[in-house]
């Protein structure tokens, strides 16, 4: 009778033994950082990766170009034992290159050593175009000074109102030699 509980608890603790060996290894497909680039900007690419995965910062990936085609390669670590899953989560920023102007077509692969040598392991393709921004229409001379008469007018304007002088009493005061100041009294 106990020999039913016994294997009952025996096979619930290799159970639960075989369920901690789980790893959970991964590596999220790439995402391209800069969806719009233009010339001279650079291409990002950036992936979260964790727990039993990693990307190794020394040897840095190998980008290969042949015309429009980028060929990038990752070098990674992966861990097939959970004792070895010791990896923290995090986001990887990778730097593909600045690019000139044209349509591009970029492949990222990632490559570890598996348990019979090594391995090369598609993680996504992108296609993606640099192209020139557009440029902001600059004014012709023309409209330039227009834009010149109507700043000055509306300066004047503005100075004017603030004086609180009527246009007219230049004319006067020239006229009658008024206003005058407390200085300049007749003899």
């Amino acid at each position: 009778m106990h020999t039913g509980r016994n294997l009952a608890a025996l096979m619930l603790a290799l159970a639960l033994a075989f369920a901690s060996q789980i790893a959970s290894a991964f590596m999220d497909p790439p995402v391209l950082v800069t969806s719009n680039p233009v010339p001279g900007q650079p291409v990002l690419i950036s992936m979260n990766v964790g727990v039993c995965d990693a990307v190794l910062a020394d040897p840095p990936p190998t980008i290969t170009r042949t015309g429009n085609d980028i060929l990038m390669v990752v070098p990674t670590i992966h861990s097939y034992s959970s004792d070895f899953c010791i990896y923290p989560t995090t986001l990887v920023t990778l730097v593909v290159g600045s690019l000139t102007v044209g349509n591009y077509s970029l492949q990222v692969d990632r490559s570890y050593i598996g348990d019979v040598g090594p391995v090369t392991v598609l993680l996504g393709t992108f296609a993606f175009t640099v192209a020139v921004p557009e440029s902001v229409p600059a004014l012709s001379f023309s409209a330039l000074l227009a834009l010149t008469v109507l700043l000055s007018t509306s300066a004047f304007v503005v100075f004017w109102r603030q004086t609180r002088v009527p246009l007219n009493s230049f004319k006067r005061a020239a006229a009658t030699g008024y206003p005058r100041s407390a200085r300049q009294r007749p003899a």
